[in-house]
C-alpha cells in the first residue's frame, strides 16, 4: 500500500498531468470559443469513469463529481490506454 507521502506525490503528478492537458488543449484548440472563453475542462479518470485528477483552475467545478461509466460503456472500440 501507499503511505500518505507517496500518495500525495502521486496525486500531485496526476494533477500536473491534468493541468498540462488543459494547457495543451487551450494552446492548440482551433475553436475560438475554447481559445477566447477558456470554457472547457479536462480530467483523468480510471477505467470505471471515476475522476481522480482535475486542473486546479477548473472552470466547471461540478464535472468531477459525476460518474462517466455509462459514457465510457457507449464507446464500442474503447481499449485500455485510451
Amino acid at each position: 500500500m501507499f503511505d500518505r507521502t507517496n500518495l500525495q506525490v502521486l496525486a500531485n503528478h496526476a494533477r500536473a498531468a491534468a493541468e498540462n492537458m488543459a494547457h495543451t488543449l487551450h494552446r492548440t484548440a482551433h475553436s475560438a470559443f475554447v481559445k477566447e472563453t477558456q470554457d472547457f475542462t479536462v480530467m483523468l479518470m480510471d477505467r470505471s469513469g471515476a475522476t481522480f485528477a482535475v486542473p486546479m483552475e477548473l472552470g466547471a467545478t461540478w464535472y468531477p463529481g459525476l460518474s462517466y461509466h455509462r459514457a465510457i460503456a457507449m464507446v464500442n472500440d474503447y481499449r485500455p490506454g485510451d
